[in-house]
């Protein structure tokens, strides 16, 4: 056998979980979209809801901070969750989803030149914060569905 040939079936033999099916089947798309608003949530920040250049900046550098608290946030209460029942972790990640559409909602529609700073600000970053919490808890599950010699 060939490393190719190796490769090729340590694929299939990931891909015939379904657990690893549904999760890539969800998340192959929704980098879409994170991928859109990343590059152009500050164009369309300043363009279409007529915030300053630098206001619109600081909204999305504001909504990177969240990010970053999200992910941690995101990591700490996974493995709580975790170690009192592991099948609450797609609650938690299916509800800080779900949760997230509403500061999203705002910062997409309720943000404009004249909205009070500090709402914006903190819009921006409970929107962070809520979009991350599934991220390091869908990391964790793969794993855990995962052999140790399938991980690569």
């Amino acid at each position: 056998r060939t490393r190719a040939d190796e490769g090729w079936r340590v694929v299939r033999d990931v891909m015939s979980l379904p657990s690893v099916v549904l999760i890539l089947l969800q998340g192959i798309p929704g980098c879409v979209p994170w991928g859109v608003i990343n590059t152009f949530l500050s164009d369309y920040l300043s363009y279409d809801r007529g915030m300053t250049v630098e206001g619109a900046t600081l909204t999305v550098m504001l909504f990177g901070v969240g990010n970053f608290l999200g992910l941690i946030l995101g990591g700490f209460l996974g493995q709580k969750i975790y170690n009192r029942d592991p099948r609450l972790l797609p609650l938690l990640m299916g509800f800080s989803t779900i949760l997230a559409c509403l500061p999203l909602f705002g910062l997409f529609n309720a943000v404009d030149d004249r909205t009070d700073r500090r709402a914006v600000a903190a819009t921006a970053i409970a929107a962070g914060i809520t979009v991350a919490i599934a991220g390091p808890n869908v990391k964790a599950t793969l794993q855990n569905v995962a052999l140790p010699e399938t991980r690569g």
